[in-house]
């Protein structure tokens, strides 16, 4: 079905579509590369010392049951996917289970398109929405599940997409998210500006949490309740050896800004400057 434009979107929207997706949609488009757009996931990451496009393409499945099973999805649930990508994690909901109504919105009008070819295969009904991840354009309480899946770290601000998802959540509704705590190791020179991430992921206008994490910005507002913080770091670190290429190091500097900051992130992981969390909150009453 067509998707629907949220609000109207402006030359400034514009310049907050990540860059970084031309490149995964002309992956998409010449079949190297499926429908997610996330990191994978490892059950013993320890043991992996090599990762095929097959490989990582398996794991990233195994990233959507790891994060549906800390969320349960019942008959009738109205379902949101904020930064929905090319809509891997709704085609996906959609083999498990039957009558529910998926709502997939990103900024990106290209993503949104791509999505338009899934076609549900349990009867279930689906909407593309082509909106700000800040400015949700639905009335008030809509959903039971908000999904924001390696996304919240574009957005122009973590707590106004968390006052918005409370806003479109029913009470005792459900948000799920996952996002990167970054900070500087111990140690080493505070020198990692925000461009050099932003360069190749961005826009990624607050790296470093100075706003507060999700985690704290969730505990710290009397909207949400039940908040709980995984960390998967290590089960998702095999995904920088498909990332990078096999050369790459901090010693041999790439040029290409994707690649570059993938490094930055990768060498973050390693010196336990980055964590990747799963964050599953509910929706107060209040």
């Amino acid at each position: 079905m067509p998707f629907t434009a949220g609000d109207k979107m402006s030359n400034h929207s514009e310049s907050r579509r990540p860059a970084y997706f031309s490149r995964l949609i002309d992956a998409y488009d010449a079949g190297l590369t499926g429908r997610h757009a996330h990191l994978g996931y490892w059950d013993e990451p320890e043991q992996v010392t090599q990762v095929s496009g097959e490989d990582f393409e398996t794991a990233q499945n195994r990233m959507n049951l790891q994060l549906l099973g800390m969320i349960s999805l019942s008959e009738a649930d109205s379902i949101l996917d904020v930064g929905c990508g090319f809509g891997g994690l709704l085609r996906q909901i959609d083999t498990l289970v039957q009558a529910v109504f998926l709502t997939g919105l990103n900024i990106d009008r290209r993503q949104l398109e791509i999505c338009q070819q899934i076609n549900s295969v349990n009867g279930n009904v689906f909407r593309w929405c082509e909106s700000d991840a800040c400015r949700l354009p639905f009335s008030g309480p809509s959903f039971d599940v908000v999904f924001c899946v390696e996304a919240v770290f574009h957005f122009l601000s973590r707590r106004v997409f968390l006052q918005e998802a409370a806003r479109v959540l029913k009470p005792g509704g459900r948000l799920l998210l996952t996002d990167f705590s970054l900070a500087p190791p111990a140690g080493t020179p505070h020198f990692l500006p925000e461009a050099l991430l932003a360069d190749g992921f961005g826009p990624w206008p607050d790296p470093f949490c100075r706003e507060g994490t999700t985690h704290e910005l969730l505990k710290s507002c009397n909207s949400w309740q039940d908040v709980d913080c995984r960390d998967l770091t290590l089960q998702t670190a095999p995904t920088w050896l498909h990332v990078l290429p096999h050369n790459c190091s901090e010693d041999n500097a790439p040029t290409d800004p994707g690649v570059r900051s993938a490094l930055t992130l990768a060498w973050l992981q390693r010196c336990g400057g980055l964590r990747y969390e799963c964050l599953v909150a509910t929706r107060s009453s209040h």
